[in-house]
């Protein structure tokens, strides 16, 4: 018989919690931003492509000066998990771009906001203790 699970989450102070629901919230909002962003872009003529790339130099020189800062190393300590998540969220926000390019923001935000749902189902096939 398996023995008890450990708990969900480490215990926080109040403070802590308080500081990533904020985060949480900055996140959202600034997601919903990009959305925005983008369906203007494409709308003055821009490609996905464009966007993509647009958007990707961004966050590269963001996490360059982050890792630097912080002296972690550029190319991770597992670079294979690493390059598969890469190429995991590339592919998601360049489907994702192609869907505000086609359909109006808020529809594509509230198609997007339905991942939740699609964790849970893909999360059924794993042990109850790893979901």
């Amino acid at each position: 018989m398996p023995g008890p699970l450990p708990p969900a989450e480490p215990s926080l102070a109040p403070g802590q919690r308080l500081a990533g629901v904020l985060w949480t919230i900055a996140a959202m909002a600034l997601l919903s931003g990009m959305a925005g962003f983008a369906k203007a872009a494409s709308l003055e003529g821009a490609s996905v492509l464009h966007i993509l790339v647009g958007r990707s130099v961004v966050v590269a020189l963001l996490a360059l000066t982050v890792a630097l800062a912080r002296g972690e190393p550029l190319l991770g300590r597992r670079k294979a998990l690493l390059a598969l998540r890469g190429l995991t969220g590339v592919g998601a926000l360049l489907l994702f771009l192609v869907a505000v390019t086609r359909i109006t923001v808020g529809e594509a935000i509230v198609v997007h906001k339905a991942n939740p749902l699609l964790v849970a189902w893909s999360g059924r096939a794993a042990p109850p203790d790893q979901v």
